[in-house]
């Protein structure tokens, strides 16, 4: 179309439902055009209030996402400057998440007898499509993050690389220096570039059209419940309905590929090395550190030490390392001061400063009578008969922060 000709001639015209033009433009045919449509929606009865079934016409759907998902990304709209002329926005500054992470629609029922907005994360294979792992989740944290990859990772491979956008989830410290140790190759996104994320985009559309909207009438949807109704989605019908861009399944697809991955860590491995790594001074009047307003006790053979190096996840102090700042080998694990322990009046006694180095494999392990009793359990394949109540993670609140964490 040029509007630098006004003269259109026959052979310049595209015919279909409206007409087109290659090199000129008729504006007095646009305007005769413009005129009968206007003419029409004026003279047109008006639509009673109810539910009704729409079909858009393809030439007309552009215009409906240009309106719909285009204007309430302008800034101006975001921040609400165009609250009084042209309407505010559903996208806000809190809302501004990571491209793995998708807000749902669909809510869900909690303990505590409220309906929360979970959000989902979907790790995906560039080539293939195939969702590695998905999952609902009640906040967007390094936490929640790791926890998804730790299993894709385990489900399909460990990647040479991994694509996210520049969330705090996604830049945290053990999330970094996790993928680093794992010789995973973090690339972060462009900002405001969301167009790195298009098949991400087109991946959370298919979840809402599909998946989401057969939940519709489902009042009774707890978190555990979403969770499995999309696992039997992902890997029974996603990953095995013909993608139309690959021309085949994305699992088909997936399969028959080049094998360009590196094999899965164990599950211990993984634990240790999504972890942050930072570098504390040792308190030599009581031999401990601070960790999150916290002290914890160092074994008297490194009392000598004026700083150490440790490692440990933001989210679960129970499990703290010390490791040798030069190789990075882990010589022992922390736990934090006992002060019950502390004030019966009894000093420990000190171990020699010359004493080997002691990694975290050789520390007290169970009696090998109670070893015996755990193995002969394992064996029969049966969880322990017990309902886990404290020992679940607690549901967090609405706040979507990362919690100190991508």
């Amino acid at each position: 179309m040029g509007y630098e000709y006004l003269t259109a001639t026959d052979k310049d015209k595209v015919q279909g439902v409206v007409t087109r033009y290659k090199n000129r433009y008729d504006i007095i045919e646009d305007i005769t055009n413009a005129t009968k449509n206007a003419t029409q929606k004026l003279s047109a009865k008006s639509v009673e209030p109810g539910k009704y079934d729409l079909v858009l016409d393809p030439s007309h759907l552009w215009l409906t996402i240009h309106e719909s998902v285009a204007h309430p990304t302008e800034l101006d709209r975001v921040l609400g400057f165009e609250a009084n002329y042209a309407g505010t926005s559903f996208l806000t500054i809190d809302k501004l998440k990571s491209g793995n992470f998708h807000f749902g629609s669909k809510k869900v029922l909690v303990a505590r007898g409220e309906y929360v907005t979970p959000i989902v994360l979907g790790i995906l294979d560039d080539h293939s499509r195939l969702a590695c792992h998905l999952q609902w989740y009640f906040a967007e944290n390094a936490e929640n993050l790791v926890h998804g990859l730790m299993q894709a990772i385990q489900k399909r491979g460990r990647p040479r690389a991994l694509m996210t956008d520049n969330g705090k989830a996604m830049t945290a410290d053990e999330t970094e220096q996790g993928l680093t140790r794992l010789s995973i190759l973090h690339e972060l996104t462009l900002p405001h570039s969301p167009y790195q994320n298009a098949k991400q985009e087109t991946f959370w559309a298919q979840l809402e059209g599909r998946l989401v909207a057969m939940l519709e009438n489902v009042s009774d949807l707890s978190l555990a419940r979403l969770n499995e109704i999309t696992q039997a989605w992902v890997e029974g019908g996603y990953n095995r309905k013909r993608h139309s861009e690959i021309g085949t399944t994305p699992l088909r697809r997936f399969l028959d590929g080049k094998d360009v991955g590196l094999p899965s860590p164990t599950s211990e491995a993984l634990r240790q090395a999504f972890c942050a790594q930072e570098r504390r001074t040792q308190r030599k009047s009581d031999g401990t550190i601070s960790l999150e307003a916290r002290r914890f006790e160092l074994p008297s053979r490194y009392r000598h030490l004026d700083h150490v190096t440790i490692r440990y996840a933001s989210w679960d102090l129970s499990w703290v390392q010390l490791v040798d700042e030069r190789t990075d080998a882990v010589l022992c694990r922390l736990y934090p001061l006992d002060k019950a322990a502390n004030a019966d009046g009894l000093r420990r006694t000190l171990e020699p400063l010359a004493a080997p180095v002691v990694s975290a494999a050789s520390s007290p392990e169970i009696p090998p009578l109670l070893a015996k009793m755990l193995a002969e359990q394992e064996r029969t394949g049966l969880p322990p008969a017990y309902l886990p109540k404290d020992e679940r993670e607690r549901e967090p609140a609405r706040d979507t922060d990362d919690g100190g964490a991508s």
